[in-house]
């Protein structure tokens, strides 16, 4: 029997078709990252989680820094990144 390749299940899923799993792409907090990336001895995460969809860009958006610890994103929103690094809490 021949093993379906993750390009292939991400095709069927967009051809409508049923797959035989779902594909699946995990990504991680900043500090979250670390730790995964101290236990494995790896910085390459998405193959560590075997990830189906490549990663580009930047997974929550684009950002303008705007001062210290503080980012605008493209809706106007200030977020202060002092506390959470990766989001921020909205000003």
């Amino acid at each position: 029997m021949q093993s379906t390749s993750k390009r292939d299940v991400v095709k069927m899923v967009i051809d409508g078709k049923r797959p035989p799993y779902v594909p699946w792409h995990c990504s991680f907090t900043r500090e979250a990252a670390e730790k995964l990336i101290a236990h494995y001895g790896s910085s390459d995460i998405d193959r560590l989680c075997d990830n189906h969809f490549v990663d580009i860009g930047s997974g929550i958006g684009y950002f303008e820094q705007i001062g210290q610890n503080h980012v605008r994103d493209i809706f106007g929103v200030i977020w202060d990144r002092s506390i959470d690094k990766d989001k921020g809490i909205f000003d």
